[in-house]
């Protein structure tokens, strides 16, 4: 219960940076839905960032592995400085989900289902990690892929500014984070999971997360590869 309060308290921070968009910024709800979004999800990738140089070399709550020797998926304890990443992740996806259906509600937003499944599964992943004192470490990092709806805010500022000539620089940056950027982020978390299972490094009763955790790796990849195949050719990706 300790953590509706801090959860309410970032829920209330984005959905500041949401209002602030559309009444100061731009009017069309979209548009600056993706803007507050961009700019969220610097903060977001700060958060990743800040989790991996944090978590690198933790030991496990129980005494066990941790840090990237348990491939950043390992027992936490209650006072661990990573909850606070943890609350604030939290807070980005119910302000994202409440701030969906005031715009359906008020401008006739059509809530988009991937986002809806993206931060609803979000939502249950972090809601359990956080429940069960596991995984703030990778769940966190994962934070770092968040570059991409950068690169869609970008897009909505260009659309804002007429300047077409982001329009390029937006489609461009958003293939360099694709592969440059997200697919490494998987191979290294995917790399470190699988070095930490074969090398025996797994914590205690934490196998089958594990194993989910790679299956989860495995589709992430071939979703960003899916991104970047509707990205080349024609259309952008929305993020």
């Amino acid at each position: 219960m300790e953590a509706l309060i801090p959860i309410a308290c970032w829920t209330a921070f984005f959905s500041a940076m949401h209002v602030y968009a559309v009444r100061k910024v731009d009017s069309d709800f979209h548009r600056a839905f993706k803007l507050s979004r961009g700019v969220a999800a610097i903060l977001l990738t700060g958060v990743g960032v800040w989790a991996l140089a944090v978590s690198f070399n933790q030991t496990g709550a129980d005494g066990g592995p941790g840090g990237w020797h348990a491939g950043f998926l390992f027992h936490h304890a209650t006072n661990d400085v990573l909850r606070f990443g943890m609350y604030f992740v939290l807070g980005h996806f119910t302000s994202d989900f409440l701030w969906m259906l005031w715009g359906r509600h008020s401008y006739g937003y059509e809530m988009r289902a991937d986002l809806v499944i993206h931060h609803g599964i979000g939502l249950l992943t972090y809601g359990i990690a956080l429940y069960l004192n596991v995984a703030y470490a990778i769940c966190l990092i994962t934070m770092v892929s968040e570059l991409m709806p950068v690169t869609t805010g970008l897009s909505a500022w260009e659309q804002h500014e007429h300047n077409p000539r982001l329009v390029g620089f937006a489609r461009k940056a958003r293939l360099l984070v694709l592969v440059w950027w997200r697919g490494p982020l998987w191979g290294f978390l995917g790399a470190a999971l699988i070095r930490a299972i074969w090398m025996g490094d797994v914590p205690n009763g934490l196998l089958p997360i594990f194993i989910l955790a790679l299956v989860c790796m495995i589709a992430l990849l071939g979703l960003d590869e899916f991104w970047i195949r509707k990205c080349m050719p024609r259309g952008e990706p929305k993020s």
